[in-house]
């Protein structure tokens, strides 16, 4: 996959692409685990499926991306891919705002929840521009 003049191997976009994906998808499945077991309400259930929905979303575009089922993705399919992605991001940083907690309380989660299905749909849409520029020329 060409990203410019840089070229990403598919089994390094695949690694990358589960990387930051994967945590979200296995916080969703969580999720609706403990909603079925009535640890949780459905409707908290309800607000942290939309803030993991990234995951799921991020790597199912991405597998197709990497398959080349879709060379280009659509615009329909980036923009749920950034509102997701953002709400995400938005969604944990006001979570941290709100706990005033130390650094080292919540950084790692960050990182996995929110930054890196941020960097993941960033690349899928770099790729996604330079796609397009190449199929237009």
């Amino acid at each position: 996959m060409k990203s410019g003049t840089l070229h990403v191997p598919r089994w390094l976009l695949s690694i990358e692409m589960l990387v930051c994906f994967v945590p979200l998808t296995l916080l969703g499945v969580a999720i609706v685990a403990s909603a079925a077991k009535s640890v949780m309400t459905i409707r908290d259930a309800f607000l942290y499926l939309s803030v993991a929905a990234v995951g799921p979303i991020g790597l199912v575009v991405a597998l197709r991306k990497i398959l080349r089922y879709s060379r280009v993705l659509g615009k329909g399919t980036v923009l749920v891919l950034c509102l997701a992605a953002g709400w995400t991001l938005l969604a944990y940083t006001i979570q941290v705002v709100i706990d005033h907690a130390p650094v080292a309380n919540w950084w790692r989660e960050f990182v996995l929840i929110a930054l890196l299905p941020a960097i993941g749909v960033g690349h899928l849409l770099v790729a996604n521009r330079s796609a397009g520029h190449s199929s237009l020329g």
